[in-house]
């Protein structure tokens, strides 16, 4: 979404998928047509993918339809999928092995975490009289 405002953008190696409309550009916004007829507005290597059957790269009807130049996106990830050198330690992304579990509550038993689980301190989560945890080296909490 490109309206009126300061700075000039230049995006380059840009990856969007699942979209109908690439770069829009709000109706009647004067400013905006003229920011980009004067180039402050560069998009290059922009790669559309998956796109709906009545998709359109950009709303924008001025001169100045090379703002923006299509490409396959390369740079730190791998088209739709998830940068390999993001697995197994970020979270959110599909290829993330982390596993996260919440603690809270009380523990009256044996508990023991593991090294390999993430854990989230939801709430208070107390050791009672008779209970036990115990908690590896590079556990996370």
């Amino acid at each position: 979404f490109f309206k009126e405002g300061g700075g000039n953008f230049t995006i380059d190696n840009f990856y969007v998928s699942d979209i109908d409309l690439g770069v829009m550009v709000t109706d009647g916004d004067a400013p905006a047509g003229v920011r980009i007829e004067a180039g402050d507005l560069a998009i290059t290597n922009i790669q559309f993918a998956d796109i709906a059957e009545t998709f359109s790269a950009t709303n924008y009807e001025g001169a100045n339809q090379s703002f923006y130049t299509e490409g396959i996106a390369t740079g730190a990830g791998n088209g739709a999928n998830s940068p390999d050198w993001a697995a197994g330690w970020t979270i959110g992304l599909e290829n993330s092995e982390t596993i996260s579990e919440n603690l809270a509550g009380e523990v009256t038993g044996d508990v023991s975490l593991s090294a390999s689980i993430e854990y989230l301190l939801t709430s208070s989560f107390i050791v009672k009289e008779g209970g036990s945890l115990t908690i590896p080296a590079g556990t996370v909490i």
